[in-house]
């Protein structure tokens, strides 16, 4: 097991806010104009970290023309992470929203954090690469090139985004049940073959589910 996953395996549950409105309609509280969305360059190191946060909680949604990304964690300070870096080249126009939700049968409350980004062309350009039309919904896929795309910096995001780390086993269970078991498959070889992660294929849990996660030996 590499030292990059075993650091980088924080358990960060997505929680997404399922009574806030705005964000659906309204991915930000300002907006640029055309030519300040030109001027914007995404460095590569935002790319790859954009990579990670796509393949675990990340999701793309189309506004008018291009689409926005949005990212919803239980962990306050990550998401504040994000935010913070996204700030810096320009992308996001409101800190993340505080989401309040109960969670059934127990009734216990659950906070999480939505962060949302200006639309902006770069990432409608990966939302042609990360969606697909299935009975006329958009459903997440893998990139055709996810083998160049997951670096190390990606692999950090992901893991830190949908990893769990067992301090007892030593194992890290990466939650992948979004992607088709070909899908599954295909993450699989490309951690062996770039970063000489072994893994296997388990049950993603739910019954009757054709869901997958990956885990460590």
């Amino acid at each position: 097991m590499s030292q990059l996953a075993i650091l980088s395996a924080r358990h960060y549950s997505s929680s997404p806010c399922p009574n806030h409105k705005e964000p659906h309609g309204k991915p930000s509280r300002k907006r640029l104009t055309k030519e300040q969305k030109a001027a914007i360059e995404f460095p590569p190191e935002l790319k790859e970290l954009i990579t990670g946060m796509m393949l675990s909680d990340g999701s793309l949604r189309i506004h008018g023309k291009d689409a926005y990304l949005q990212i919803g964690q239980k962990d306050k300070e990550f998401v504040y992470h994000l935010s913070n870096l996204f700030a810096k080249i320009g992308i996001v126009g409101a800190p993340p929203i505080e989401c309040k939700s109960i969670i059934k049968p127990s009734g216990n409350l659950r906070i999480s954090y939505l962060l949302t980004t200006f639309t902006m062309p770069y990432l409608t350009e990966l939302h042609s690469e990360c969606y697909r039309k299935v009975e006329g919904k958009n459903v997440k896929v893998i990139p055709s090139n996810i083998d160049s795309l997951l670096t190390p910096i990606a692999l950090a995001y992901w893991l830190s985004g949908d990893g769990s780390y067992c301090q007892t086993t030593g194992r890290i269970t990466i939650a992948t049940n979004s992607f088709s078991p070909d899908e599954v498959e295909l993450l699989r070889k490309i951690l062996l073959d770039k970063f000489n992660l072994e893994s296997t294929r388990i049950s993603g849990g739910i019954k009757g589910k054709d869901q997958y996660k990956i885990r460590t030996p």
